[in-house]
């Protein structure tokens, strides 16, 4: 089993003043003059990229790209020299280093300037010579450009190291929001020590995935689809509230988080069971009550975390306080789907299911919900074909659709039978399946979000 490749990116920049540091990680000191060489001694990616801004080295050669990126790799090494810092891990660096061009935005005053040779250019006392450099661009053209660059290497890598130590604040901002789209680890060396000093390398990538799960679990509820609901619970089960002194109460009750009851009720409406959703989600509202007043308590001691230095909510990483927010957000939902009665409640389930594009599903609950009005005006009844109240209230309504709404039925026969409908003509032949009526998108569309609900009023009237 061959292992994986991966590839580390960085954003270049000016190492003129960098001094030699113990970088630490993972147990192991690795020293160098800057966190991308020292994350390549850990890590031992197969490439690395250099994300080259374009304000710090500039020229006025013809073939100024190729020489900008010749005066970086030139700089790397000139530094090396001057500390005398020549390993064979910093040659093999050199020798598996690309080098990508990207665009900055912003005022510099102190961009190098390169001849054409490639070499940086001195002044009479050695310094390098600079000067002032200003661009206005959009940082969405600069993230299109950092994502570009990406996307080719994804080809050829499985995955990506991300060192996030150094840049300006849109660069790394651009990096960061780029990465997230691929599958990667993200580091930084967050504070640069004096000569001879020692910085901590730290991975970031928890924080990514936090993100990423938040947004999940928001769109899972947004679009009633529990299969984009990320169970955070499975992590919460090797905390151990006795570590947590005074709020080992709250944190065993956070521990049991039982997300089950949000997947039930998104499960329920997703497939078309508003009856059951009903049930749960009674059940859930109860639940969230508790689970609202314990993520409060939470909260609460993050706001206040110098109490906390020293405790176990330190250097934890189990509790992802943004997951607990995005489950609450279910709340909204249940508030707007909420009636004064059932059958209520079920219109603005249809309501909703039109809001979020489950046309055959409020097709469906369309085509049935005026039976149901229909029972409840009629000393109430079961959906069963030997109950008369049920056999009249849906001929009624059959009856009453298919002479003045008969899109509600054709539409909701098209979708609720997989395209193999008698009004669409199938034709099966040799094993080949072929459709005789066209089904026409648009209309299905205009019809659910313009028509449907104000038909269904309508019916719910007459019955």
């Amino acid at each position: 089993m061959t292992s994986q490749k991966t590839c580390l990116f960085y954003i270049a920049g000016d190492i003129t003043r960098y001094s030699l540091v113990d970088y630490k990680f993972g147990g192991n000191t690795y020293k160098s003059f800057f966190s991308a060489h020292a994350l390549w001694c850990a890590l031992n990616p197969d490439k690395v990229v250099a994300l080259l801004p374009d304000s710090l080295i500039t020229t006025d050669c013809s073939d100024s790209v190729n020489v900008i990126k010749n005066a970086y790799k030139e700089m790397l090494r000139e530094k090396a020299k001057q500390l005398q810092f020549s390993p064979s891990s910093f040659n093999d660096f050199l020798n598996k280093l690309e080098i990508e061009y990207i665009p900055n935005v912003g005022i510099a005053n102190n961009s190098m300037v390169a001849d054409c040779q490639g070499n940086l250019k001195t002044d009479d006392q050695g310094k390098y010579i600079t000067k002032p450099n200003s661009t206005s661009r959009s940082p969405t053209f600069i993230y299109n450009t950092i994502y570009a660059i990406m996307n080719k290497y994804s080809k050829e890598f499985e995955e990506f190291v991300i060192d996030l130590t150094h840049g300006t604040n849109v660069l790394i901002s651009a990096l960061l929001t780029a990465s997230a789209m691929f599958r990667a680890r993200l580091y930084a060396a967050p504070i640069m020590g004096p000569p001879n000093g020692v910085v901590e390398i730290v991975e970031l990538t928890d924080l990514v995935e936090a993100m990423k799960d938040s947004l999940k679990i928001s769109l899972s509820i947004e679009k009633l689809d529990e299969r984009h609901l990320v169970d955070y619970t499975l992590r919460l089960k090797s905390l151990n509230p006795t570590q947590f002194g005074n709020e080992k109460d709250l944190i065993n009750r956070i521990k049991s988080t039982d997300l089950n009851k949000v997947s039930d009720f998104l499960w329920n409406l997703r497939n078309g069971f508003v009856v059951n959703a009903l049930k749960s989600m009674n059940d859930l509202q109860q639940y969230l009550s508790m689970l609202k007043s314990d993520v409060s308590s939470l909260s609460k001691i993050y706001e206040e975390w110098y109490k906390y230095v020293g405790t176990a909510f330190q250097n934890n990483n189990q509790i992802i306080l943004s997951n607990f927010y995005s489950t609450l957000n279910i709340e909204g939902t249940i508030d707007s789907l909420k009636g004064s009665d059932d059958i209520k409640t079920m219109l603005k389930i249809l309501g909703k299911y039109i809001d979020v594009d489950y046309y055959d599903k409020a097709l469906s609950l369309g085509r049935e919900l005026p039976v149901a009005e229909c029972l409840s005006n009629h000393g109430g009844g079961k959906f069963d074909d030997n109950d008369i109240n049920y056999k009249n209230c849906s001929e009624l309504v059959t009856t009453y659709i298919t002479l003045n709404h008969s899109e509600l039925l054709t539409y909701r026969n098209h979708l609720m039978h997989s395209g193999l409908s008698e009004d669409l003509k199938v034709e099966v032949k040799d094993r080949k399946v072929q459709q005789r009526v066209n089904i026409n998108r648009k209309n299905i569309i205009n019809y659910v979000k313009g028509e449907l609900k104000n038909d269904i009023e309508i019916v719910r009237r007459i019955v």
